[in-house]
């Protein structure tokens, strides 16, 4: 980039509800809510010493996102990386926000940029919208002289003031009330509204734990045949795995399982459970987060009995960051053991 050009930054729009418009009978992702989108970023970007650049991606919930969709986006941020940008503005929905937020952040955050993935909770036809509180806050993040390098997620919900979140933290969305007002674990910084684009953050000391990974941008085939092989499910009374033998037995297989709240789940040697499919399919594996720390002291026997077996047992590793690591490293050719090494600081397996 010329010394003379404007610092740069991509904004790239995928849809979502912040990307939204408000019909009769529905909120609908489409192309007229981007261009609204877009209409408002340029109203709050105009006369600023940035150069600001659209990038019309996508126009789709999130919740239908898929591995195309996944790579589209990490391929355009790749794409603009090297054409010399650093700083990128990523509109996205809520609904898989922390998905795409754990893959940027293992395919890019090693790499000297600053990414910040806005969304919001209502459209910006809504009165409540908080769509521009976020993205404000997301251009105050980018447009700092030497903004923090990784994935942040700003994020204003149903409070004050907008609440910066790193990729890491990020927790999935419940559809209970309580959950829907506060779905982000601890924030790392806080955005002051009305305190302008460069003076308005406030950052915390603390930084957090990063998988790290050298995993490279898999092609678009591979992720998708790596998400045929890697499967998030959730524990419940009776878990039976024996739909998932017969994929097992053709190649290995990656099952993601969502603890009960205690970190526990079925430990018992019954027909279809976890200990058969273990001694029926070693090579493929079976994994279960998180066991939360702060609240399990000393885990429960049949968590101990899981690890016996040979499942792995994930202390504060939120389930759908090692689905996204189990994609991300089985579409680069690893095995599955081989594609969640970068999740060892989290495993109480030794």
């Amino acid at each position: 980039m010329p010394l003379t050009a404007k610092p740069s930054v991509a904004i790239i729009l995928t849809g979502g509800t912040i990307g939204s418009v408000l019909t009769e009978d529905s909120t609908r992702a489409d192309k007229a809510g981007n261009a609204l989108l877009q209409s408002r970023m340029e109203a709050l970007t105009k006369n600023r010493i940035f150069d600001f650049h659209f990038h019309q991606l996508l126009a789709k919930d999130s919740g239908d996102f898929d591995m195309p969709d996944w790579h589209a986006v990490a391929s355009e941020v790749d794409a603009q990386i090297k054409l010399g940008c650093k700083r990128f503005l990523i509109t996205h929905g809520t609904d898989t926000l922390p998905f795409t937020a754990t893959l940027l952040q293992i395919l890019f955050g090693k790499r000297d940029v600053s990414i910040a993935l806005a969304a919001a909770f209502f459209p910006l036809s809504d009165p409540r919208s908080d769509a521009t509180a976020n993205i404000t806050a997301a251009m105050a993040l980018l447009t700092q002289p030497d903004p923090r390098k990784g994935v942040f997620i700003p994020f204003r919900g149903t409070g004050r003031d907008v609440t910066l979140h790193h990729a890491t933290n990020v927790q999935q969305m419940s559809a209970d009330a309580g959950s829907f007002h506060s779905f982000y674990d601890a924030a790392v910084g806080v955005y002051k509204e009305g305190t302008g684009f460069q003076w308005g953050i406030e950052w915390a000391s603390d930084k957090p734990q990063q998988i790290e990974t050298d995993f490279q941008i898999p092609t678009q085939e591979s992720m998708v045949h790596a998400a045929k092989r890697v499967y998030f499910l959730a524990a419940y009374p009776g878990m039976n795995l024996a739909p998932y033998h017969a994929l097992a037995a053709k190649e290995n297989i990656l099952l993601v399982i969502r603890n009960y709240h205690s970190g526990t789940a079925n430990a018992s040697d019954v027909h279809g459970g976890v200990a058969e499919f273990i001694k029926r399919f070693p090579e493929s594996l079976i994994v279960f987060a998180p066991l939360p720390a702060a609240l399990i002291k000393k885990p429960y026997e049949s968590t101990l009995a899981l690890m016996e077996m040979g499942a792995f047992i994930y202390r504060d590793l939120p389930p759908h960051k090692l689905y996204v690591l189990g994609v991300l490293g089985m579409a680069n050719g690893l095995q599955p053991r081989d594609a969640l090494l970068p999740a060892q600081p989290w495993l109480m397996n030794k």
